[in-house]
């Protein structure tokens, strides 16, 4: 069978960011003591040299898949204790199967915790939006992009007079 993307290409370009985007697979986080569960939407990029044709996009998504199924299996023993973590694993997965020097997987979700109203004490869910960028540098470094989005509520003074306490 003849692997297109290992030939040579007629133009000769390097490719920055080359992957998949909007997969979505199951995440357990153990963070300080509590397991989270997320279905988050992954985005898996890596570059490819001038000498290559393309990359093998299955082993993308299989790269993904076994970090993810070792995630879940690990839950039983020790979780990943963040998504950064996780997205590290998948980055590691990446690098026995498709050889590279820069690589990006970014993991979004949403994060439901529950607080404690300050004047009632009523619990209520609180949704957060969360994107975690795990990025491995051409020189082997890795950085890490955080971005929360928080949805804040507040109330009128005449509903805070009648329902504090």
């Amino acid at each position: 069978m003849i692997e297109t993307q290992e030939e040579v290409p007629e133009i000769r370009e390097p490719l920055r960011r080359v992957g998949i985007t909007n997969l979505r697979s199951v995440a357990k986080i153990n963070w300080k003591g509590k397991v989270y569960t997320f279905l988050p939407l992954f985005e898996v990029t890596i570059d490819v040299p001038a000498e290559k044709k393309g990359i093998h996009m299955s082993r993308l998504v299989e790269s993904i898949t076994e970090a993810m199924s070792e995630a879940v299996e690990e839950e039983v023993r020790e979780a990943h204790s963040s998504l950064e973590e996780l997205g590290r694993a998948v980055i590691r997965r990446l690098e026995s199967k498709h050889p590279h020097r820069r690589a990006e997987v970014w993991i979004k979700t949403h994060l439901i915790i529950p607080r404690e109203t300050p004047a009632s004490k009523k619990i209520s869910y609180e949704p957060y939006d969360v994107e975690v960028g795990v990025i491995k540098n051409e020189d082997g470094t890795f950085e890490k992009v955080l971005r929360v989005k928080v949805i804040g509520n507040t109330v009128c003074p005449h509903a805070m007079a009648n329902n504090n306490g």
